[in-house]
């Protein structure tokens, strides 16, 4: 029963660690993107699309998306239905945004909505080729994507005045690494002025966490093993003692002491040999079969302790270079340190609370925006993720 619950609990932790590295697949995606909340300025879509223009000349460029938000009323031509959502007007690379976005590059006016408004206004998911009202206009729907909140994204026009207060950056190449000095360098270059906004650490941790649970059961094995290893060690010495103990008995027995010197008792027993022989000869198949029946009793009962302790010693080994492997495999494709999670002091005790505050009102202000509303499935992914690995990694440690 005892090593049933440990299979049981070994397949739990096996099944969370499979749960929260998927849902952190889905969080990848979304990583190396930063987001820019311009301050005391709003660009009309003629401006957003001439800093685009100028930052796709640049060596190094990064894919930019301008975007604004307003409340709209939007309506389903053919059924009249009705909905308030938050309308994202966009300028640049729309994929930034939401997933699906590329149609927007060449349905000027499309348009992306939710799919939970989706199937409120028009009964179902899938809606490309629908026609919404928003302001007035029609729009015909060029994809869904998900969100917790009522959504829609269309190209902002010209006639949309200064209504993008915010940006979305992502390199373009692999190097992530300290994207939030790259956002800067970008204000900089474009004459422009914002905070710069940023979750991508929040996903590093959850993903570096993900290592905390292989490093459990490393842990956990090898002090299984060592333990295992010093209580064999000290039952090979008490069956030494033991065989010393029976020894000296039997020369007791055999009337010598315990340096095997004669007692005046095998004398004795020495001078009549034919009553001793008498004596003992007097039931020889009951002293044979007692005698006999103890020893192979104790052979079989060793035989299956042996076998056992194998079959647990490899299946121990086994899990071993499992766990290492999983180790490995979760170091090489998730876990990352940020240049700027590193302070430049060691003796700069301070950092660490600067950066946690920083990270706090990041998140707090991300929340406040369109693409933070849009977010809040990563956020949620995130969080799916990070319980997933202390609830392994707790059952781990048991």
């Amino acid at each position: 029963m005892r090593w049933l619950l440990k299979i049981v609990k070994l397949m739990l932790v096996a099944v969370l660690l499979v749960t929260a590295v998927r849902h952190f697949d889905l969080v990848q995606d979304s990583r190396g993107t930063v987001t820019i909340v311009l301050d005391g300025m709003a660009l009309s879509a003629a401006e957003a699309e001439a800093i685009c223009q100028n930052e796709a000349e640049q060596d190094e460029p990064l894919s930019v998306c301008f975007f604004g938000e307003q409340t709209v009323q939007v309506t389903c031509e053919e059924n009249g239905k009705n909905a308030s959502v938050t309308l994202i007007l966009a300028v640049g690379n729309p994929t930034l945004l939401a997933e699906g976005g590329t149609a927007l590059n060449w349905m000027e006016d499309g348009c992306l909505i939710d799919q939970d408004t989706a199937s409120s206004i028009f009964g179902t998911s899938r809606t490309s080729g629908q026609y919404l009202q928003i302001s007035g206009a029609a729009y015909q729907v060029c994809g869904t994507f998900e969100s917790e909140l009522p959504v829609v994204i269309r190209n902002a026009a010209a006639s949309d005045e200064n209504a993008l207060t915010q940006a979305v950056l992502k390199a373009s190449s692999s190097d992530n690494d300290n994207l939030s000095g790259k956002a800067e360098q970008f204000l900089t270059r474009h004459s422009l002025s914002g905070t710069v906004v940023s979750i991508d650490h929040l996903t590093v941790f959850v993903g570096d966490l993900l290592l905390l649970v292989p490093l459990a059961l490393l842990g956990r094995l090898v002090g299984t093993i060592m333990k295992e290893k010093d209580s064999r060690s000290c039952r090979k010495e008490d069956r030494s003692a033991q065989g010393g103990a029976v020894a000296r008995k039997k020369r007791r027995m055999n009337g010598h002491t315990e340096d095997g010197i004669p007692t005046g008792n095998q004398a004795k027993g020495a001078a009549s040999p034919e009553k001793s022989f008498a004596k003992g000869a007097a039931s020889p198949g009951k002293s044979f079969a007692k005698g006999a029946a103890s020893p192979g009793k104790s052979l079989s009962e060793e035989t299956e302790n042996s076998y056992a302790e194998n079959l647990i010693r490899i299946g121990r080994m086994g899990l071993l270079f499992a766990s290492a492997f999983a180790t490995f495999w979760l170091a090489f494709h998730y876990f990352k340190i940020p240049s700027d999670m590193i302070p430049t002091r060691w003796s700069d005790f301070s950092f660490w609370d600067t950066w946690l505050e920083e990270q706090k009102k990041n998140i707090l202000l991300l929340l406040t925006t369109p693409l933070g509303k849009i977010q809040t499935q990563l956020l949620w992914n995130c969080l799916l993720s990070l319980s997933g690995t202390l609830a392994a990694a707790f059952l781990a440690f048991l």
